[in-house]
């Protein structure tokens, strides 16, 4: 009982203003003064009615965490909007290149985002496999001018995690970058120290040097008790008032989609509660304009309809839609996209209802309401009946891995064994193209993609081209 009490007065001592934490101010001192009252204090019925008030207790504390401060302006910061006027200069550019790989068995979850200098950075978790405590968070630079990635590098580790939070750490996975309105470079990361990932922490480590030296990692703090199930995939973005908006998910048991509203410390000022039941994972954002924006979510359900989920915002975030089924097919896996200058939102997934063998563009003119196919990234007609067996599948890598690979230094059939093993692995003589990420820089579009877990692929192309993809893709 003596925990109860000590949450009541700690509680009571950091109440801020307002009328919420008022209300419950006064119900915490209430429930405080109550408990120490009784003459008797080894009687049953008040041994059980300060049982019940310690219980109260904690739930007061929860609430208080759960709860809005009510100073928080709630409008999200957003471009003014530039209408296309129909006109594309230059000349239609795309190209594809393998980012490096420093013999690393399994790739996976790669995240990009742009500096002021128009270089890029890339990070991207690898190591023997999946959940092993060798992966380490990785990173590599790609120069515009060159069209090269750098060398490959190591910037987190299990260890480095471990020795600045003070913890166990088993593994590491899913790095997402953002350079925020200080150009301060972020890059937040999950890591587990017991069980599998529904059992993740939020962490993050900054950079005030574009990437060249970072500060120690640090815990995000984003549940009052045991502070698990916090997991990540999509960028974030910024409210006006320069705060963070982290997307994040929960798959422990129920699996449900939230914002963490962060300070410039990394500090959560509100978590806002986007879905609800057993179906949502990965929200990815798209803001459309200061009050309004649109939540695009993996389905994560073996049941029916195996279409993304989705949940809108007229209010600056502050309340959102009831999640209902989108247009756009989701065999449950990750989406990327972005809002681009004129407001239409412009998005990468596998928009097929099993399997991730293609990925594709899709555009929407009316903010997630429809969405069109712009252009394939990645598709292979043959895969539509279903798996190759496993002479015919290692003949396909080959064949696409020479044509790929002209300007590459590793040796395509090191990158064909590989393969192998990992469809092995999945069960199925599938490629895999998953876990897309995407960002612009100037007239520049950047994707980043997992291939088949071996490599983590750069698909680069400009607005010339888009305009050009659109134009073709209508009827």
């Amino acid at each position: 009982m003596g925990s109860g009490i000590w949450c009541l007065k700690r509680f009571r001592s950091k109440c801020k203003d307002g009328p919420q934490g008022a209300f419950l101010l006064r119900c915490a001192g209430r429930i405080l003064a109550m408990t120490q009252q009784s003459t008797d204090p080894l009687s049953f019925p008040v041994l059980r009615t300060r049982w019940a008030f310690c219980l109260a207790a904690v739930a007061i504390c929860f609430l208080a965490w759960l709860r809005v401060p009510s100073a928080l302006e709630w409008k999200f910061q957003v471009a003014a909007v530039e209408p296309a006027d129909g006109k594309t200069t230059g000349e239609a550019r795309a190209v594809k290149r393998f980012l490096p790989n420093a013999d690393k068995s399994s790739v996976h979850a790669s995240s990009i985002v742009s500096l002021p200098d128009r270089s890029l950075l890339a990070f991207w978790f690898g190591g023997s496999k999946e959940g092993n405590r060798d992966v380490t968070i990785r990173c590599s630079r790609f120069d515009p001018e060159s069209g090269t990635w750098s060398p490959d590098r190591t910037v987190i580790t299990t260890a480095l995690t471990q020795q600045g939070e003070n913890r166990y750490i088993k593994m590491l996975g899913n790095p997402v970058a953002f350079l925020d309105g200080n150009q301060k470079l972020w890059v937040f990361y999950v890591s587990v120290s017991i069980g599998g990932w529904s059992g993740s922490s939020a962490n993050f480590v900054t950079s005030t040097d574009f990437g060249i030296t970072w500060s120690v990692p640090r815990k995000i703090v984003s549940a009052p008790f045991f502070n698990l199930c916090t997991q990540l995939k999509s960028p974030p973005f910024l409210y006006a008032d320069g705060t963070i908006g982290l997307p994040v998910h929960q798959e422990m048991g129920l699996k449900f989609c939230s914002i963490l509203r962060l300070d410039d410390d990394g500090k959560v000022l509100a978590k806002q509660r986007l879905t609800h039941g057993w179906s949502t994972l990965q929200p990815l954002p798209f803001l459309i304009d200061d009050s309004s924006a649109l939540v695009l979510m993996r389905y994560a359900s073996d049941s029916p309809p195996f279409m993304a989920s989705m949940t809108v915002t007229n209010n600056g975030g502050r309340n959102w839609s009831p999640a209902e089924a989108s247009p756009i097919p989701n065999p449950n896996s990750a989406m990327a996209g972005l809002t681009l200058k004129d407001g239409r939102q412009l998005l990468v997934c596998n928009d097929q209802t099993s399997g991730r063998s293609r990925l594709s563009l899709l555009m929407s003119r009316d903010n997630g309401e429809s969405w069109t196919l712009v252009s394939h990234v990645e598709y292979e007609p043959a895969f539509d009946a279903g798996p190759m067996d496993a002479g015919e599948y290692q003949e396909w890598l080959r064949r696409l891995l020479r044509e790929s690979l002209a300007e590459h230094r590793t040796e395509p059939e090191n990158l064909v064994d590989r393969a192998m093993e990992s469809s092995r692995n999945q069960s199925s003589h599938m490629p895999r193209f998953e876990y897309p990420s995407l960002t612009q820089s100037a007239e520049e579009f950047h994707l980043l993609y997992t291939w088949n877990r071996v490599m983590i692929r750069h698909f680069q192309f400009n607005q010339a081209w888009l305009d050009q993809q659109i134009q073709n893709s209508k009827p």
